[in-house]
């Protein structure tokens, strides 16, 4: 019988650990970090002022609001990049599930990305910041959800 193995994301809005689960008895290994320094995404940058408007007649202009601050911007490029390699790991065909752990304005950013086809895949999301955790303690994290 071959073994369930199992994909967990741990993230924040700056980095983000990936780790695996070959079994019951096998433990968890790290996979990858990410950090959002690690990669250049087009997206965020932008400029440190939002940019003006002209009036419909006249010569006034205005400052224009920002639809989106620059850290929910960074946190959603930072979340896309995370899913992008999840889903490169998933379509390798090594991983049977998916588990996702996230502070949580991250974990509300995965969730409302995430593809369809990983959805299937995940069994657990949990809203909690374990970035920092030593890999050794986090099975203790998740005893209720999943046998390590």
């Amino acid at each position: 019988m071959k073994a369930i193995t199992t994909l967990i994301v741990i993230s924040d809005d700056r980095q983000a650990r990936l780790l695996e689960n070959r079994g019951v008895g096998k433990g968890i290994n790290e996979v990858k970090e990410i950090s959002a320094s690690d990669f250049d995404d087009v997206e965020t940058r932008y400029s440190d002022r939002p940019g003006r408007g002209h009036a419909s007649a006249g010569t006034a202009r205005a400052a224009m609001e920002r639809s989106t601050s620059e850290q929910r911007q960074e946190r959603q490029a930072f979340a896309r990049h995370v899913l992008d390699n999840i889903e490169t790991l998933m379509q390798k065909g090594e991983y049977d599930r998916l588990a996702m752990v996230a502070a949580p304005q991250m974990l509300g950013e995965l969730r409302n990305i995430i593809g369809a086809d990983l959805r299937k895949k995940l069994v657990f999301d949990i809203d909690k910041d374990l970035v920092n955790i030593p890999t050794a303690k986090l099975a203790d994290h998740f005893a209720d959800k999943i046998a390590f």
